[in-house]
């Protein structure tokens, strides 16, 4: 895990709580954006269309 090395390292500076705070909200924010193009991906909103299909040929 890299996140074990960076807390040791965090934990010496004075701003201990805004580093501390600076990283979840990276990692959440990740997180975060991972699940929104995950789901957009999964359930697009506009439908993709065919364009090769001659209108006479389109099963109903």
């Amino acid at each position: 895990m890299a996140i074990c090395p960076i807390a040791k390292l965090i934990s010496s500076f004075k701003t201990y709580s805004v580093w501390r705070s600076t990283l979840i909200l990276s990692f959440v924010s990740c997180y975060l954006m991972w699940a929104i193009v995950f789901m957009a991906q999964l359930h697009p909103l506009i439908a993709p269309k065919r364009a090769d299909i001659r209108p006479d040929r389109v099963p109903e």
